[in-house]
């Protein structure tokens, strides 16, 4: 969803908000080390995040 977005014709604000969080995103997961409970909140978290872009931008 992160590629469609970005590569989508998104406008550049949304490009930015996007790039963004998915940084964040990078940087949590990544601490979350083994956890697994942890892994699974980061990645649904931000997959939740990436689908409502997506569908806010009709994509």
């Amino acid at each position: 969803m992160y590629f469609i977005i970005i590569g989508g014709g998104a406008p550049a604000d949304i490009v930015g908000q996007v790039k963004d969080s998915q940084r964040e995103f990078m940087a949590r997961r990544n601490a979350c080390g083994a956890n697994v409970d942890c892994l699974v909140d980061a990645y649904t978290a931000q997959m939740m995040f990436l689908k409502n872009v997506k569908s806010n931008l009709g994509l």
